[in-house]
């Protein structure tokens, strides 16, 4: 684009520069704003004296604007003194020509920022990718570490439930005899304290078996057939101490056999119940807790929902609510 209010110039530099570049011409600084935003030519040969809005104005207005910031401005003058050189570099021209200037001149000049423009969008778009791949992988990192940390529970667990077994057989072996006793049987009292004792013992080696099973299922646990309000039972259970004071209503519909990872069910469940857990407590006691957990049949499907009453999720926290280990921050910071 030239820019320029004398006919006679804009004449003589199209003549010889049209037949390399597509051309358009403004007279003065305001056409100059209005069309360079919207045609966005690679370069601007832009006269210092113009009607409007000096070239300096225009100059500088363009190199503000993020849309037309990576033109390429020579700027145009008849003043050769070193101080109007530095005023137009410092108003972010690219280059200047001080008039009268040659043919040859122009052409070396125009090329040169032609070919400065090409090695900076090159350098824009690697920058791009390279900024593309970080995040591709600082997110395969997180990925990683999360598999970590649910390989290395999952390795405790499986210590866990080994070391604590033999103990829990001798346990209820033990109990079982116990309750076959005559004092036993003709003891309510003691009846009552070795049924709670059982049920005891029986939820403790369901802890240990679920968290094995959540932190390591197996590939051939994935298309079981499970009871679905077993998974859900032992979500409640992994869930208790945060849900204290949170009232947990369960409907869920008859016939809950289904297919599929009892395991990663539990997962699911429990994150979904544990960031509930800390939404309704991001309120600070505005109104009695709730989350409700219920189920409907579809068809061949069974779909399960899991709400409640807290500050709900912003969409960051939405779009990633099924991976392990993830809290909302501003939850955090409260």
């Amino acid at each position: 684009m030239i820019v320029d209010d004398e006919p006679d110039m804009r004449q003589y530099l199209v003549g010889f520069l049209e037949k390399e570049y597509r051309m358009s011409q403004v007279r003065d600084g305001k056409q100059a704003l209005e069309l360079a935003g919207e045609l966005l030519p690679n370069l601007l040969l832009l006269d210092l004296m113009i009607p409007e809005l000096d070239g300096l104005e225009v100059c500088k207005r363009l190199k503000r604007d993020p849309k037309t910031r990576n033109i390429k401005i020579i700027l145009l003058t008849a003043r050769v003194d070193e101080e109007a050189k530095l005023t137009a570099l410092q108003n972010g021209a690219d280059d200047f020509l001080t008039k009268p200037f040659s043919r040859s001149e122009v052409e070396t000049r125009l090329r040169n920022l032609l070919e400065t423009a090409r090695l900076e969008s090159q350098l824009i778009d690697r920058n791009r990718e390279l900024v593309d791949t970080l995040g591709e992988l600082k997110e395969t990192q997180a990925n990683l570490v999360r598999s970590e940390k649910l390989n290395a529970l999952g390795g405790l667990a499986a210590g866990l439930l080994h070391e604590v077994n033999n103990p829990l057989n001798y346990v209820i072996s033990a109990i079982q005899l116990a309750r076959m006793e005559s004092d036993v049987k003709n003891s309510e009292a003691l009846t009552e304290y070795f049924e709670d004792i059982d049920e005891g013992v029986s939820r403790i080696r369901n802890i240990v078996t679920d968290l094995h099973t959540f932190a390591h299922p197996l590939e051939t646990e994935k298309t079981r057939p499970f009871s679905l309000s077993a998974a859900v039972e032992s979500a409640l259970r992994f869930t208790a101490n945060e849900r204290s004071d949170i009232a947990t209503p369960v409907e869920l519909e008859p016939g809950d056999q289904v297919v599929g990872s009892q395991g990663h069910v539990v997962q699911v469940l429990v994150n979904l119940i544990t960031n509930a857990c800390s939404a309704i407590r991001a309120l600070k006691g505005a109104r009695p807790g709730e989350i409700a957990i219920r189920s409907e049949r579809q068809e061949d499907r069974v779909r399960v929902s899991v709400s409640d009453n807290g500050i709900g999720m912003d969409e960051s926290t939405l779009s990633r609510v099924f991976e392990p280990f993830l809290r909302q921050r501003t939850w955090a910071m409260e």
